[in-house]
C-alpha cells in the first residue's frame, strides 16, 4: 500500500508516553492518520487513509533525536498527558526487518531542522586517504571540479489545510 520513495501527509491523533514491550525502553508512541501522498509536488488524497504509529525512543542515546522530533510537533512537555500543537505533519516510510518479518517504519520527514555535520579531522582524513589509495582507488591529481549548478527549487506545492509548515532551512526537497 505504501512506498518508501514518497512523503505522506498525516494528522496526529494521539501521543502516548509508554515503554517498549521487550526491553521496557521509554518511548513516545505517536499515532497518526495517513491521508495524502505527495505526487509531482502536489498532495493527493489516499484512496484509503490508514492509521499508523511512530515510536520515538527516549533512551539516553536516542533522547537528543527524540527531543528534536517532539519540538517539531509542538510537544507540551507533559509526559503524563502528552499533547502537541502541530497535528498536521509530513512523514516518510521505510521498510525494516523486525523479528524476522518486514514491517513499515514511519518517521517525520526532515525532522529536527538542518543536518549537523562536524568536519573530519585532518589526521583522520589522511588515514582514510591512505586506505583508499592502498585499496587501489583513484588518486586525486588536481583540485576538485566546481560543483554543477543546481536549478532553483520549484515553487512550494499546495498542501492540505492544516499541513505542516516547512522547517527553517528546509527548502530543498530531498
Amino acid at each position: 500500500m505504501f512506498s518508501d520513495q514518497i512523503n505522506y501527509y498525516a494528522t496526529i491523533t494521539a501521543l502516548t508516553a509508554s515503554e517498549s514491550k521487550h526491553k521496557q525502553t521509554p518511548q513516545m508512541a505517536v499515532t497518526m492518520q495517513v491521508t495524502h501522498e505527495q505526487q509531482g509536488g502536489e498532495w493527493v488524497p489516499l484512496a484509503k487513509p490508514a492509521e499508523r504509529t511512530m515510536f520515538w525512543y527516549m533512551s539516553e542515546g536516542a533522547w537528543p533525536y527524540t527531543q528534536k522530533k517532539l519540538a517539531a510537533i509542538g510537544f507540551n512537555g507533559n509526559f503524563d498527558a502528552p499533547d502537541c500543537t502541530e497535528r498536521g505533519i509530513e512523514v516518510c516510510m521505510t521498510w525494516e526487518i523486525y523479528d524476522g518479518k518486514d514491517r513499515e517504519r514511519w518517521e517525520l520527514a526532515r525532522a529536527g531542522g538542518e543536518l549537523e555535520l562536524a568536519p573530519l579531522p585532518k589526521d583522520k582524513a589522511r588515514r582514510f586517504a591512505a586506505l583508499w589509495k592502498q585499496a587501489g582507488g583513484p588518486v586525486p591529481t588536481s583540485k576538485p571540479k566546481a560543483p554543477v549548478s543546481v536549478p532553483p527549487p520549484a515553487a512550494p506545492a499546495a498542501v492540505p489545510v492544516g499541513a505542516p509548515a516547512p522547517l527553517p532551512g528546509d527548502e530543498v526537497p530531498f
